[in-house]
Order: C-alpha cells, then sequence, then structure tokens
C-alpha cells in the first residue's frame, strides 16, 4: 500500500476547509436581512405660530429623557396597553434621546422664528437661555388608527424655577401597524405638535 505524503494531506485538508467556511460565510450573508436606520427630523408641516416680539430672546432645550422601554437601538412601541412591541430590522441611527433632543431644537426654532435663539443643552450657568425646556416621553404608541406620543414637559426661567408644566397626548392618524418611514414621518408630526405647545406656552407667560 503507497503511503500518502502527509504534506500533501495536509494541503487538502486546508482547502476543504477554507471551502467550508467560504460555504457557510455565504450562507450567513444571503440568510441577513438588511437592517433600515433612521432619525427623527423637523416637522415639515409646521410653521411660526406667534409673533416674536411675545417670546424671551432665548430658549434651551434640556437633553429629552425617554421612558427606558424605548430608549433601545431597535424602533419600539405600545398598543396602547401593556403590550410592547419591537422592530428587529428597524433602528434608530442615534439613540433616540439625542435624537429628540435635535429635533425638538430644529422644531422650536420653526415654531418661534429666526429672532429667537435656539440652542439644546447643557449650558455652563452664564449661558443659560432666558427659559429652558425640560421634556419626558413617556410613552410611544399605536392605536385606535393614530400614532400616540405621552410627553410631560416644564418651562424653567433663567433661575431655574418652573414657570409651566403640562402632561398630554399628541397625536397623529397613522393607519399602519409597524414602523416604517411613514411611522418616522408620522412620529416626526407629532414631535412638532409638542413643539408648537411649548412655543404657545411660552408667548403667555411672557
Amino acid at each position: 500500500m503507497r503511503a500518502h505524503n502527509p504534506l500533501l494531506v495536509l494541503l487538502m485538508l486546508k482547502k476543504v476547509l477554507m471551502l467550508c467556511f467560504f460555504v457557510v460565510l455565504a450562507g450567513c450573508v444571503s440568510s441577513n436581512p438588511a437592517f433600515h436606520n433612521y432619525r427623527l427630523i423637523a416637522d415639515s408641516e409646521l410653521n411660526v405660530v406667534t409673533e416674536a416680539d411675545k417670546l424671551p430672546s432665548s430658549v434651551g432645550v434640556f437633553p429629552v429623557s425617554v421612558a427606558g422601554w424605548l430608549d433601545k437601538r431597535q424602533v419600539i412601541w405600545s398598543d396602547g396597553g401593556v403590550n410592547i412591541h419591537s422592530s428587529t430590522l428597524d433602528r434608530w441611527g442615534e439613540p433616540l434621546p439625542e435624537l429628540m433632543t435635535r429635533a425638538m431644537a430644529e422644531n422650536l426654532q420653526k415654531a418661534s422664528g429666526t429672532e429667537v435663539w435656539i440652542s439644546p443643552g447643557p449650558w455652563l450657568r452664564k449661558h443659560r437661555p432666558e427659559m429652558v425646556a425640560k421634556i419626558e416621553v413617556q410613552s410611544i404608541s399605536i392605536a385606535g388608527g393614530q400614532l400616540n406620543l405621552m410627553a410631560g414637559w416644564t418651562l424653567e426661567d433663567i433661575e431655574g424655577q418652573t414657570v409651566a408644566h403640562r402632561q398630554a397626548v399628541y397625536n397623529k392618524p397613522f393607519t399602519g401597524t409597524e414602523p416604517d418611514s411613514g411611522y418616522v414621518e408620522t412620529l416626526s408630526q407629532v414631535w412638532g405638535l409638542v413643539a408648537t405647545d411649548i412655543v404657545r406656552t411660552l408667548a403667555m407667560k411672557q
């Protein structure tokens, strides 16, 4: 019986292992679906809601806080009851609190006009705006043909004293059942409703 060359056997085994590796890798790539990454944007339908002379010269947005169950990479929502749903393929491009803070600053700018200085916080005390909005997003749900956002917010003056506070549910029609680009656009519009409410309250407090 002819003896096998150990080096030749080793080379053949290496080729077989490499072939198996590429087969497995190709299977993983073909079975791995594409993720969809989203960001919130300023509400495209938002307009100036009051005259600039009725507003403070500067308004700040403290970093938005969201409920722990919402603060995930994937898009999460509830059905309005005890059930929470998540989408494995639909994700936020950045942490949700950061996206919401930036979008709120843009919304407040659109709703108050260019003469009011809007800035996201935190700030050094000497740079603190005249009024600061602190917002907590408590839930986001799809129910009753609407996208609902429950939020509580307060307005503080330059000394940190609360001058107004409110808790409300803001909503827009949404007929879908799962997140997609339409969901994100609708959520951006609902977030614009919160900004409108804040600016109108600011105008009444001046």
